[in-house]
């Protein structure tokens, strides 16, 4: 039993992690370009969480 439940929890792991290194880029280019846009224009954060 403790091997199968080991088993789950890698293979719970590995699935977010494959599944991460493709939108993370794209998530950080949103959260550099948000971050961006917050710091020239703190008004605009109300529009770009909105």
């Amino acid at each position: 039993e403790p091997s199968p439940s080991r088993t789950q929890t890698h293979r719970t792991e590995p699935e977010p992690n494959l599944y991460s290194p493709n939108p993370k880029p794209n998530l950080n280019n949103e959260i550099e370009l948000e971050l961006e846009l917050e710091l020239a224009e703190p008004e605009g954060s109300g529009s770009v969480h909105a």
